[in-house]
């Protein structure tokens, strides 16, 4: 390889790299976000839970999740979901 090839590759390396580490930042931000929610939407309840709105209104009447209502929203407490999950786990 010549001179010129070799700094080409590098130069696209550290590009690469600015590119990675731009990235890792992002990923940082969104975990650092997702760790400090207390709500989520009802669909991402649905998505967490593998449930129908059915089934969420269900596990509202029965008091197994926590929630509220935003306006016409209704929003879950993450923490109660998790315990959900961990109370109904089945070894």
């Amino acid at each position: 390889m010549s001179d010129l090839e070799i700094e080409k590759q590098d130069e696209k390396l550290d590009i690469v790299i600015q590119n990675l580490n731009s990235i890792r930042a992002l990923l940082q931000e969104n975990l650092e976000y997702a760790q400090n929610r207390k709500w989520v939407s009802e669909k991402e309840a649905q998505s967490i839970l593998n449930k129908s709105l059915t089934s969420l209104w269900r596990l509202r009447k029965d008091k197994k999740v926590v929630w509220t209502k935003n306006g016409k929203s209704i929003l879950y407490d993450l923490e109660s979901i998790h315990q959900y999950i961990n109370e109904n786990l089945i070894n």
